[in-house]
């Protein structure tokens, strides 16, 4: 189950990855649990997903089919009429398109811009317990900041191995999620880093590389029957560790929601209601966020000033209309 991969780390470090000074320490443990009323959790994207998998399969009113992208779809006030790639017809309630930050529902849906570029490129490995540095194996999720860059780690699937994300500024444009990356490449854009960062991002032998992109919050992302959930409503950047959260809180309120209503279009209008600011929120505070991490000259010294001084009270209070709940 889900709950055996969980790690639960005791502090989220900070660390300025040029001088290789900590500069900021967030409880994770029981006093965030105590403040929050739940406890703080990290998972591998793959455990996570192969749980809803498994719960879905479990459930006898879903039925899971794939390799069917949609082409089209019509709806009137009885239903959706989708039309897949393979000349498919199926006819359902509704539709909830939940496909992602390139979103084929929204594109039909609203017809807007596709998402936005935002000159970050990510490069993500992971590494087993044994091959992480250790100095720096630590039981916490960990931010290394850096001169247009920045470095994430932290334990997932029992401890067993721990997902490393690297972040820096540049121009390729590629809207695929599996690009083969070049380690050195990485070496590069983190050569004005601590020898320790160094090290964590020369233990990785296979990175796989993407562009970032995100979407401008939008008034609105239901029509009638059909509404948008997770990234293809409000792709944010990674920034805040937030994506796939909010996409979880979305299908707890869209299920509340219709729980609520027996009109599908009013279920849905209702939903979108009680996201558009909350993930709008998310949305700019990922923003302004890559910037903090990728400062540099006084920038880079007033941000660590102002870290060294917060209290573990005077981060919880930073972010306690996130963790309080939607």
């Amino acid at each position: 189950t889900l709950s055996e991969e969980l790690v639960a780390p005791a502090e989220l470090r900070i660390m300025d990855g040029a001088s290789d000074e900590l500069i900021g320490r967030i409880p994770l443990g029981s006093a965030f649990e105590s403040k929050f009323g739940a406890p703080y959790n990290v998972a591998h994207r793959a455990d996570l997903h192969r749980a809803l998998l498994l719960a879905c399969k479990a459930h006898d009113g879903i039925t899971h089919q794939t390799d069917c992208p949609i082409s089209r779809f019509e709806q009137n006030d009885i239903g959706v009429t989708v039309e897949t790639g393979s000349g498919t017809s199926l006819t359902a309630t509704a539709l909830i398109g939940a496909d992602g930050v390139w979103s084929t529902v929204r594109t039909l849906l609203l017809g807007d811009e596709p998402p936005a570029f935002a000159n970050y490129i990510c490069f993500r490995t992971l590494l087993s317990a044994d091959a992480m540095p250790a100095d720096t194996a630590w039981n916490a999720a960990t931010l290394w900041t850096g001169p247009n860059c920045h470095l994430v780690h932290y334990p997932i699937s029992g401890r067993r191995s721990f997902n490393v994300v690297a972040t820096f500024q540049g121009s390729w444009r590629g809207e695929g999620w599996n690009t083969e990356g070049d380690p050195q490449e990485l070496l590069t854009k983190f050569g004005k880093c601590s020898d320790r960062v160094k090290r964590i991002l020369e233990a990785g032998t296979q990175y796989r590389r993407w562009a970032l992109v995100d979407r401008k919050p939008v008034k609105r992302w239901s029509k009638n029957r059909v509404t948008l959930l997770g990234d293809a409503a409000h792709a944010v950047l990674p920034f805040f560790a937030q994506g796939a959260a909010m996409a979880i809180e979305d299908a707890d309120r869209l299920a509340e929601c219709l729980s609520a209503h027996n009109d599908v279009a009013a279920a849905f209008q209702a939903y979108e209601q009680t996201r558009l600011a909350r993930t709008a929120k998310v949305h700019t505070e990922s923003r302004y966020l890559g910037g903090v991490y990728h400062a540099t000259g006084i920038k880079r010294f007033v941000r660590n000033k102002i870290m060294r001084r917060q209290t573990a009270d005077d981060w919880y209070r930073r972010v306690n209309w996130l963790y309080s709940g939607p």
